[in-house]
């Protein structure tokens, strides 16, 4: 039978930690002890040997059950044993070595194999700068529309396939890689099997000899004509979207939380005053305009943001240099990194000052209408879209000795006579549909 040691609180553990010989001739009440395996038999004696290959220790041998025990004369005696199983040990290791390296390599070959069929990436390789012969991989070919038996892998077949525009500047960046060293790392266009031309990202990097004369070169290209439209897809909108929040006058911000670094576009430095000579370009450009009433406000407002509990979305006031307030609304989405950590924060602010005292002068005017309201000797009523009463007048409620929160919706129903109850109602909602006085 087999067994498995993980204790090593054993007289085996013991050879193991120690790197010495155990003797153990009871080992019933040997204080090294530590008990069995499961289904291991009894011992009544225990001879552990260490294993050495020079002088790393490779393992261990253990004897049990030896009549008459064990002693060091025997282990003395075993020392030539030990010797040559520590030379067999070491063989073992190393042909299991051999064979885990070639196994790594072969594996390592095949991931190379499905990298380079499987990639979106075509590979090639120069095997001498100094000449024309190139390698180029399948999925090169593939990304042109073409097969390996349509085209020569070579520098001329390269040149011939590039955009007319841009063999000038890629002949001039590998000119440039490989006699002086500057990254080769370019856009540029390839004309495909169809006829149309694609653009594509190019990478490459040149091996040196001693004299660091440049005796091999090898790359990639990647399709990139998706990645190209997007970008000027992108461009546009951002155009529309710097014309869209110029006429809405909106201002956009975008705040690096690591390194404090705050950015505004032209519309933020109007509606705040601000000359961008005079901006720090951090946090603080914010903060100090701030109306020092709002300011506790607003900051707790951008801490909760970037503590997640929830979307910027709040208002406050701003001083400007010549002491003017304006009131200016902002909404902000915060970006994380993987670990939870607050990167990034993005926003719009506008100004609201107007809007503010437009609502203002409206609350005044309601507040002076339900005044007069509650000074007519009339009973005056409001109902909004639904039909439904949505207030009445001090005088209403002191005719019915109802409270507001009683008469609201279909509450003053329940106040009307039932010989008139359908028939006001019925010329009521009649009138209302109708839009006339009644």
């Amino acid at each position: 039978p087999e067994f498995e040691f993980f204790n090593l609180s054993t007289l085996f553990g013991q050879v193991l930690k120690t790197g010495a010989y155990v003797i153990a001739n009871d080992p019933a009440t040997d204080p090294r002890r530590g008990g069995l395996p499961e289904g291991h038999p009894p011992l009544t004696a225990f001879l552990g040997l260490p294993i050495y290959y020079g002088n790393s220790f490779i393992g261990m041998a253990g004897v049990a059950n030896r009549p008459g025990g064990y002693h060091n004369t025997l282990v003395e005696n075993l020392q030539p044993l030990v010797a040559s199983l520590g030379r067999i040990i070491r063989s073992l290791k190393i042909e299991q070595e051999r064979t885990a390296t070639q196994q790594a390599l072969q594996e390592s070959e095949t991931r190379l194999e499905l990298a380079v069929n499987g990639t979106n990436e075509g590979l090639w390789d120069w095997m001498d700068p100094s000449g024309e012969d190139m390698w180029w991989s399948p999925n090169f070919y593939s990304l042109l529309g073409y097969t390996p038996q349509d085209l020569p892998s070579n520098l001329p077949t390269f040149r011939q396939l590039l955009h007319p525009d841009d063999r000038q500047p890629v002949d001039q960046a590998l000119w440039d890689h490989i006699h002086h060293q500057t990254p080769f790392d370019r856009h540029f266009r390839l004309c495909t099997q169809s006829g149309t031309y694609r653009w594509f990202h190019g990478q490459g990097s040149a091996i040196r000899d001693s004299d660091h004369r440049a005796i091999r070169m090898a790359g990639s290209i990647r399709d990139v004509t998706e990645q190209r439209e997007r970008e000027e897809e992108l461009h546009t909108l951002s155009n529309r979207l710097i014309l869209a929040t110029s006429a809405a006058k909106m201002g956009i911000w975008d705040w690096d939380i690591p390194t404090n670094h705050l950015k505004w576009d032209t519309q933020m430095f109007e509606l705040f005053g601000v000359n961008p000579q005079d901006s720090s370009d951090t946090f603080d450009t914010w903060s100090r305009t701030l109306h020092p009433a709002d300011r506790s406000a607003a900051e707790s407002a951008v801490q909760r943001a970037l503590r997640g509990q929830e979307e910027l979305n709040t208002k406050f006031r701003i001083v400007w240099p010549d002491q003017s307030v304006h009131i200016i609304a902002a909404r902000g989405l915060v970006h994380w990194d993987d670990q939870g950590h607050p990167m990034r924060m993005l926003g719009v602010n506008w100004d609201i000052t107007e809007e503010t005292k437009a609502d203002h002068r409206l609350r005044e005017s309601e507040q002076r209408f339900r005044s007069l309201a509650d000074s007519a000797p009339v009973l005056i009523w409001l109902t909004g879209p639904d039909h439904q009463l949505s207030w009445v007048n001090k005088p209403w409620l002191d005719f019915t000795g109802q409270s507001l929160g009683q008469e609201l919706g279909k509450g003053w129903l329940q106040g009307l006579h039932p010989d008139d109850s359908n028939r006001y109602r019925q010329t009521y909602l009649s009138a209302y549909e109708a839009k006339r006085s009644f």
